[in-house]
């Protein structure tokens, strides 16, 4: 019996369908077999890679992520945008991990922002301020008061958070600028410096509690003085003081070897935990590192560094890779102390050592980078506090080759001062033969009998000149001041 003709056509397909399917099967078998066989190949080669020098190896779990120089971060295949995209499949699962990182993703406000937060606070509060007057008939306040700011009840968060996006680069939520508002910037809290009173208070606070968890908020309301729990926690708790040994050398050597010299942040956590970063980074830079020389400069380091300072002006950290073994802080010591064709190497005068007093009598918070720049002619910081503290050792007298006419700043009254003390005369030593005293005259005593006399040492006269006219340095300040000559005295016969 012949089936019909679209039937046959219909089992036709099927057919083909089926073998289709079943060539399917058998490629993707093959290709399973492929990527086992690869599979068990890296197997093999993993268990064949040699182990045994990284027995030696320190265990350094830590955590935190490596940061290698010159590597390229890894792409996805697809891209962030595309995985929050409205069509994607992957969108719900992108949008929940974006709200984890908002969450835990630390970013610090600046001081800008901090001003357009204060700004849209105040924004908000006048116009519900506004909206209440409009509601209740009443003509809005015709001034702007600091209540705009304290005012804390009924904000729109969402609005505020707009309104401070628009005014700042950064993009923050609504949560965001709550927190940081109502936690940190609010004005009732208190920003100054702390007291020593309030220091040890808050100290103690902590100590009644050392046998029980430390609640920041009950021992912030017991203190009393509008700060908040965090500046409670840091003036609270004093952070041990790291002292470098040569054990902790070895460790920092030995995270070094492992993590590099730019992941420092993983460098600390393994040498101790009250080190931080930057001083791991000093330590090494500038103490232990095997290629740092410590010698003198040569002529030919010293041509490189001006010719860097050419190229590169003020980087030290490009200067000092052009110059192998020598840090930053060394290259710009160099420079600034000795190369750089602007410092004065000469003597002090007399006139820069006035400038140089004055000043810092006059201004003694002033750093010496001030004083250095108010001394001018070529003198640098380092200069001038070596200077400053050869002229405060005690007093000396100078020439009169160089008295000026200056008047002290300090009020020290110049006058006559008592003449210099002399240095005593030895005493002569007694003869053991004492001539007797029986009338006679000396010249009737032997010659072998009477005392001898020591020679008379001659003497140079004083001259007026040189005494008349001194400067007295006292206490660093330069004076003139009149000394009288002392009298010759005479010799006894």
């Amino acid at each position: 019996m012949d089936r019909p003709q679209g039937t046959s056509s219909v089992h036709d397909l099927v057919q083909q369908a089926i073998e289709a399917n079943k060539e399917h099967q058998h490629a993707l078998k093959v290709y399973t077999k492929r990527l086992e066989a690869e599979l068990e190949t890296i197997n093999k080669l993993i268990d064949a890679v040699d182990v045994a020098e990284l027995d030696d190896e320190p265990d350094l779990d830590v955590g935190g992520s490596v940061v290698i120089p010159g590597c390229v971060r890894a792409s996805a295949p697809i891209a962030a945008k595309e995985l929050l995209s409205p069509g994607s499949p992957f969108r719900d699962d992108a949008l929940r991990r974006s709200r984890y990182l908002s969450f835990v993703e630390v970013r610090t406000m600046k001081a800008k922002e901090l001003e357009a937060l204060a700004e849209a606070v105040r924004t908000e509060n006048y116009r519900k301020y506004a909206l209440d007057a409009q509601r209740l008939g009443r003509p809005t306040f015709p001034t702007i008061t600091d209540s705009l700011e304290l005012d804390k009840e009924g904000l729109d968060w969402d609005r505020i958070a707009e309104k401070m996006s628009s005014l700042s680069a950064a993009t923050r939520t609504a949560r965001e600028c709550e927190i940081r508002w109502l936690g940190d910037q609010h004005p009732v809290f208190n920003h100054e410096p702390w007291s020593q009173d309030e220091i040890t208070k808050v100290k103690s606070l902590i100590a009644e509690c050392e046998d029980s968890p430390l609640d920041w908020v009950n021992i912030t309301e017991r203190l009393g003085t509008n700060r908040t729990p965090l500046d409670c926690m840091r003036n609270g708790t004093t952070r041990r003081t790291h002292h470098w040994t040569a054990e902790s050398d070895d460790r920092l050597l030995q995270a070094i070897h492992v993590y590099g010299q730019d992941n420092w942040h993983l460098v600390a956590r393994y040498v101790s935990e009250d080190v931080t970063p930057s001083q791991c980074s000093n330590r090494f830079q500038r103490t232990i590192d095997p290629s740092l020389k410590r010698v003198n400069w040569t002529p030919e380091e010293d041509a490189r560094l001006r010719a860097a300072v050419v190229a590169y002006g003020s980087s030290w950290i490009e200067i000092a890779a052009v110059l192998p073994g020598r840090h930053n802080d060394q290259c710009r010591d160099r420079w600034t102390e000795q190369v750089n064709p602007v410092v004065n190497k000469n003597k002090w005068t007399d006139q820069e050592d006035r400038m140089l007093l004055d000043y810092t009598h006059k201004h003694e918070d002033a750093s010496w980078k001030e004083t250095a720049e108010h001394v001018g002619n070529g003198r640098t910081e380092n200069m001038c506090r070596t200077r400053h503290a050869t002229l405060q050792r005690g007093f000396k007298f100078v020439p009169a080759t160089f008295v000026m006419d200056y008047q002290p700043p300090f009020g020290l009254a110049s006058g006559p001062l008592p003449p210099p003390r002399r240095k005593g005369r030895k005493k002569l030593k007694q003869p053991d033969v004492v001539a007797p005293s029986t009338g006679a005259s000396a010249a009737n005593v032997p010659p072998s009998e009477a005392p001898k006399r020591k020679k008379e040492r001659a003497t140079r006269p004083r001259v007026e000149s040189k005494v008349g006219q001194s400067i007295l340095r006292f206490d660093s300040v330069p004076c003139r001041v009149t000394v009288p000559a002392a009298s010759t005295p005479t010799n006894p016969q």
